[in-house]
């Protein structure tokens, strides 16, 4: 899911620009994309938490600022980030650590990924390599719910089955 995240996490911008949407933020992206890309991710299929990652990358942005405020940004990135209600407070900072250790500590990886991604020259994936990723991960994900909603269907027809045979 992280992985997947990082890949798609400002697609939000990019469902802004194909709207037609101006450019917000200094010109920068669209204002809320982050919780687009995450509506849009579930409509699509892709795994909740894949969706939560993307929705909440921003709000790691504002954190990493805040435990560090000499934390390396891009000149976007600074720019984006006073738009997105800048550094968190202290208690903004304790909420989000209390959202699930393991959910939040996954944002935090993700949000390395995305500045790690930004570094001129690095080698990018092929877009087909990508598209393999993506249906892969759409497809796990609604084989597992398929094969959940199944077990949970049958179980519930033999419990109540054996109910009736009761009566």
């Amino acid at each position: 899911e992280v992985s997947m995240a990082g890949l798609v996490h400002d697609i939000g911008h990019m469902l802004g620009m194909e709207a037609g949407f101006p450019a917000g933020m200094q010109g920068c992206g669209t204002p809320n994309h982050e919780g687009i890309g995450g509506l849009f991710l579930r409509s699509l299929g892709f795994h909740p938490i894949t969706a939560y990652l993307v929705e909440q990358h921003v709000n790691a942005k504002r954190y990493l600022v805040y435990k560090d405020p000499f934390y390396k940004l891009t000149e976007a990135s600074r720019t984006t980030l006073m738009f997105q209600g800048g550094p968190m407070t202290e208690q903004e900072a304790e909420q989000a650590e209390g959202n699930g250790v393991v959910e939040w500590t996954k944002v935090l990886v993700m949000r390395t990924y995305d500045e790690a991604a930004k570094v001129v020259g690095l080698p990018a994936p092929k877009l087909d390599d990508i598209h393999a990723l993506v249906y892969k991960h759409v497809f796990d994900y609604a084989t597992a719910t398929a094969t959940a909603t199944a077990t949970a269907t049958a179980t519930a027809t033999a419990t109540a089955t054996a109910t009736a045979s009761r009566h």
